[in-house]
């Protein structure tokens, strides 16, 4: 029997060994000899069996290990990662001549050579925040003695298990880098095209990160400003007194609450150029709610804050501007019902400043009976919701028991807590003149459309697509279709293709001449074309077209006159037709005129050569 040496043996049994085989012709000694012997061996296939499995667990312990490394390494991905994994997990099983595996995550599959499905398999759910999103399988390729579940050790389902458990860890942690890196990503995009000024700092007023429009306010690069204090580089002052102003950082950091300027705050830039801003200060915290940081937000409102001063500066004046256009002023605290009329409100209906009482009913009194009932439903509804506007057009009661025409125009200036207006300021204008030069355009417009209607030409606009918007009765006399049918038509169901074409020439050239600056705004043109009739026969049409434009002078549409000229047309092609006869008999003519002194010529040359006089004279 070998004893390897490196085997650590009580000495004690050693000394009795070998007490015992001097002990040569002793049977006791024999009998405890051999006792002593298969003890050893007993402890001999015990003490292999530990190594093995310690061999094996020291294997196990390795891969586990070199797995949690490949986790914490950013430059794996995860196909180089799974690669890997698949290679080792053989070798980390008992019999790993026969052993393959194969990893499936979602679509993808990483497999070890000769991997084969067999009935020898352990498998283990690869996991991302308790939902599966793979699977790890384990086969023998052969069979082997029965274990803990089937071929497989207990110690073998529980690495199995770990490294499910790993592999879940690594897709998770890159699912979180890819987030993280979207989300600074996402941030660093909205920092930079963020239209306000951002200054991050930490707990201590120091500054970590600002945009470059904050770069631009301050007059601080973000190289410069880092780690620096905000307040060596966002200098504030009162605006009107330069005293300095409290930072809005140090305010956050005291109170953990938004803090925000006062209006009248002025920026001092690095190079000594002043803006006025706005701005508030934010804590930012961490997911149990502890300040880690502040963020200013602040923008230049220089240009704004300008104009409210001009506002300000204006608003003593704007009674007596409004006064001067003829517009009466009201202002209605409801409330208390009390209305400020002002003495042109007053004037307009006729009466003297000390006649009208400062009360709602002085309004609504004067409201014509068959108007009061529409007037007060505009004026509830448009008041009851966003943006609190009203206006509405309606008659009013005058000194003398006259009415005259009223737009009332006003906006809530005053919301209470609970939504409702109390307060609003408007303007009453007199608008008679214009409802009566309203009434002689609507008889205007009713006797235009009287003669349309009984003109035997087509009358007719159209958008700038020519989409026709209004067409006369008469369409049914030329084209013999309804208004209705010939609304719902395309220009392509009204003009064959070369009129098409035709229309579109004219439109390029007439809208060049709109270029030019000097051309006649009232001008019209003549269009001689052909049209389809409601049966698809083709007719010729004359259209004098002129131009609809707004109160700019820009085209918004066309609007002309069509007229059926086929009888016409007709004639001038019959015309045309005799004059190119006519024309081909003359040449005709000439060509005989000219063959006859062509003849006498040489009738005459003969003669000469006879010695005989000539016969014909010809003219040169």
């Amino acid at each position: 029997m070998n004893i390897n040496p490196e085997w650590k043996i009580n000495p004690t049994l050693i000394h009795e060994i070998e007490t015992l085989l001097q002990q040569k012709n002793d049977e006791r000694a024999q009998v405890k000899l051999q006792s002593l012997l298969e003890e050893l061996d007993f402890l001999q296939n015990r003490l292999q069996q530990t190594a093995h499995m310690l061999e094996e667990r020291s294997k196990e312990l390795f891969n586990l290990y070199q797995i949690s490394e490949w986790i914490i390494r950013d430059d794996i991905s995860e196909n180089n990662f799974f690669q890997k994994l698949i290679q080792i997990i053989p070798d980390v099983w008992q019999y790993p001549e026969i052993t393959c595996a194969r990893i499936i995550i979602n679509e993808r599959e990483f497999k070890s050579e000769h991997f084969r499905r067999t009935a020898w398999i352990q498998s283990d759910e690869i996991m991302i925040q308790n939902q599966s999103i793979g699977k790890i399988e384990v086969c023998y390729l052969e069979e082997r003695p029965e274990e803990y579940k089937g071929p497989f050790l207990q110690e073998e389902l529980a690495l199995l298990n770990a490294i499910a458990r790993k592999a879940g860890l690594f897709l998770e942690r890159k699912k979180n880098a890819r987030e993280l890196h979207e989300s600074h990503e996402n941030l660093k995009v909205i920092l930079q095209s963020l239209g306000d000024a951002v200054i991050a700092t930490d707990t201590r007023g120091i500054i970590k990160q600002m945009n470059p429009v904050a770069e631009n306010l301050t007059g601080w690069k973000l190289s410069e400003a880092k780690d620096k204090k905000i307040e060596d580089v966002f200098h504030i002052v009162n605006t009107f007194s330069g005293e300095k102003v409290v930072n809005p950082v140090s305010l956050v950091l005291q109170s953990g609450q938004i803090a925000h300027l006062a209006n009248q705050t002025k920026l001092i830039s690095k190079t000594g150029q002043e803006y006025q801003i706005a701005d508030s200060g934010a804590p930012i915290t961490d997911k149990e709610g502890n300040v880690t940081g502040v963020v200013l937000v602040f923008r230049d409102v220089t240009k704004d804050f300008k104009l409210q001063q001009k506002l300000k500066e204006s608003e003593k004046r704007w009674q007596f501007a409004l006064e001067g256009s003829g517009e009466g002023v009201w202002d209605w605290d409801i409330t208390t019902g009390k209305v400020f009329y002002s003495d042109q409100w007053k004037k307009m209906l006729g009466h003297e400043p000390h006649e009208i009482k400062k009360s709602y009913q002085e309004w609504e009194s004067r409201i014509h009976p068959e108007d009061l009932t529409q007037t007060l439903n505009t004026l509830k509804q448009q008041l009851a919701s966003p943006p609190h506007i009203y206006s509405s057009k309606h008659r009013m009661r005058c000194k003398d028991g006259a009415y005259i025409w009223v737009l009332d125009r006003g906006k809530v200036v005053t919301i209470s807590e609970n939504g409702k207006p109390e307060r609003i300021v408007g303007t009453s204008t007199d608008i008679t003149k214009q409802k009566e030069m309203e009434e002689k355009i609507r008889e205007s417009e009713k006797k235009y459309r009287h003669i349309t209607e009984n003109f035997s030409d087509i009358v007719w606009r159209t958008d700038l697509n020519f989409k026709t918007t209004y067409i006369s009765p008469s369409i049914k006399w030329i084209f013999n279709e309804t208004p209705e049918e010939h609304l719902k038509k395309e220009v392509k169901d009204k003009f064959p293709p070369d009129a098409q074409e035709q229309i579109q020439r004219i439109v390029v050239e007439e809208l060049q001449k709109e270029k030019q600056g000097n051309t006649d705004l009232n001008r019209s043109r003549k269009v001689e074309l052909q049209h389809y009739k409601n049966d698809g026969s083709l007719i010729w049409v004359e259209m004098n077209v002129s131009y609809i434009r707004d109160e700019q002078g820009n085209i918004t549409g066309f609007q002309g006159v069509t007229r059926d000229i086929s009888k016409r047309k007709k004639a001038e092609i019959e015309l045309k037709n005799k004059m190119e006869e006519m024309e081909r008999f003359n040449r005709a003519m000439v060509g005989r005129e000219n063959k006859m002194i062509e003849l006498k010529k040489e009738i005459n040359e003969l003669l000469e050569k006879a010695g005989q006089a000539k016969k014909y004279r010809i003219p040169d």
